[in-house]
């Protein structure tokens, strides 16, 4: 969990645990990168507009490392504008949800985007 807003990010980290996830949470985009190298989540949730590094540089940056491009990344923005949503599609976020979000919408969001994840993997694993 990558969200600068401290509040927002205790809540999501709270409904994502009791939906059987294991987090971490970051306030910046940094610290969030760091996390991300040293843990090597499946998923991570990402709010774009973030202090020290956007969360559009984070998203690229995470999929240049080798165990992130196989992780799913739910992108989180207050930002509404179609030009926003196909940036951060095209810096490797999965599923770009518009705030504000309810916690459990974005448990489920993160659910379809590890999915998504894990069926393309297994496509390129079998046509290998």
């Amino acid at each position: 969990m990558i969200e600068d807003a401290a509040e927002l990010r205790e809540v999501l980290a709270l409904e994502l645990e009791l939906a059987g996830f294991v987090t971490a949470s970051a306030a910046d985009g940094q610290q969030g990168l760091e996390i991300v190298q040293r843990l090597e989540p499946d998923a991570i949730v990402l709010d774009l507009m973030l202090p020290t590094l956007s969360g559009f540089v984070v998203a690229r940056s995470v999929r240049a490392l080798k165990h992130g491009q196989n992780a799913a990344i739910v992108a989180l923005s207050g930002l509404t504008s179609e030009a926003m949503r196909m940036e951060a599609l095209s810096v490797g976020c999965d599923v770009y949800v518009a705030k504000p979000v309810s916690p459990a919408e974005v448990v489920v969001h993160v659910r379809y985007a590890l999915a998504q994840r894990r069926s393309t993997v297994a496509n390129i694993v079998r046509k290998s």
